[in-house]
């Protein structure tokens, strides 16, 4: 196969387009939220600027632990999917708890979550297509995820800016990136039952032909 017919198989590959819509969501909720990062705490936890900014230090710090022993791990289990849904779904879970407006330690604590749920994620998510597809073909669905993710780092901030400036508080964009997030996490189900489906099929033509 001649390498720009690697790269178009890799464009057009459901698992790279279900990917890169998945990391829309992932990356638009970053952006959103992480943009407006100190304002929000601020206002939820009532801390002054200079006790925020070391908060949100301990926490990237927190994130940047989870990012190596989210990727050790899924290396040592040699399983993706499963992982990244959990990472996801913790993520959308922190914001929907920052939603609720709990106590100011406790939207803190959501906060740490998201944040080193959200590192996690980035820890697994470009090991799947390294995991499925080959050569120039992995590094073009890679190159293909990421950009059609980055699409994301427009609509997250507008929207979450959008729903701000109707409703006067971010208590609707939190509900959003928590929604935004179980989506990801949707699809990534959904490539994990594909992907066993297709094992499964390919298992059963093997023992028939053999």
């Amino acid at each position: 196969m001649s390498p720009d017919h690697g790269v178009l198989r890799a464009l057009l590959d459901s698992r790279v387009l279900l990917l890169g819509v998945a990391n829309i969501f992932v990356i638009g909720g970053n952006y959103a939220f992480g943009l407006s990062a100190p304002t929000v705490l601020i206002d939820a936890t009532h801390l002054d600027v200079t006790y925020v900014g070391l908060l949100m230090a301990a926490v990237a710090v927190l994130g940047a632990v989870a990012m190596i022993a989210a990727g050790w791990y899924s290396d040592r289990r040699r399983e993706r999917h499963l992982h990244l849904t959990v990472y996801m779904s913790l993520v959308g879970g922190a914001y929907g708890a920052m939603w609720l407006s709990p106590p100011p330690w406790l939207f803190g604590l959501a906060y740490a979550v998201s944040v080193a749920s959200f590192m996690a994620t980035q820890a697994v998510y470009f090991s799947i297509p390294s995991d499925v597809l080959r050569g120039r073909t992995a590094a073009a669905g890679i190159a293909a995820i990421g950009s059609i993710g980055m699409v994301g780092s427009f609509i997250g901030p507008y929207a979450w800016g959008l729903a701000k400036d109707f409703t006067g508080t971010y208590r609707a964009g939190l509900l959003a990136l928590a929604a935004a997030y179980f989506c990801a996490a949707t699809i990534i189900v959904v490539l994990r039952r594909n992907g066993r489906i297709g094992q499964s099929a390919r298992l059963v033509a093997t023992r028939v032909v053999s």
